[in-house]
């Protein structure tokens, strides 16, 4: 009887360290699309920055511009509160080109260039993110 209890015990303190390391970020989910003038935009990543400097949050647009953002591997969305937003892209090929809409965006909110900015209140499925 006392090895079962002690047994059961180790097995309570085991899952009790394994849920510290599992602990919701407060991420809230966060989706939507990027536009260039209204029209959606393909392959190009996007960071969310929090502006207190707490871990961002990341993705990249599909076909039709839509994005789902990761905060860390088991985490998806982003935190809550101000962010600035930038805007990365990279060849699938040696000698390929950005596309004139992801230059244009690379162009003002690229690496270098002033964020866009976006704030997050609550998980979100439609953010649209119009470039002009």
């Amino acid at each position: 009887m006392k090895q079962t209890t002690c047994i059961a015990c180790l097995l309570l303190i085991g899952l009790c360290l394994l849920n510290v390391g599992c602990e919701n970020s407060g991420a809230v989910p966060v989706e939507g699309t990027v536009q260039y003038q209204g029209t959606p935009v393909e392959g190009i990543s996007l960071t969310f920055s929090p502006q207190d400097d707490s871990r961002p949050s990341s993705g990249s647009t599909d076909e039709s511009g839509h994005f789902t953002l990761m905060h860390t591997i088991d985490d998806m969305g982003a935190l809550p509160g101000k962010h600035n937003v930038t805007f990365e892209w990279e060849a699938a090929s040696e000698g390929e080109k950005p596309s004139a809409e992801i230059s244009a965006i690379l162009a003002k909110h690229g690496d270098g260039g002033t964020p866009y900015e976006v704030e997050i209140t609550g998980g979100v499925t439609d953010l649209v993110i119009n470039i002009e």
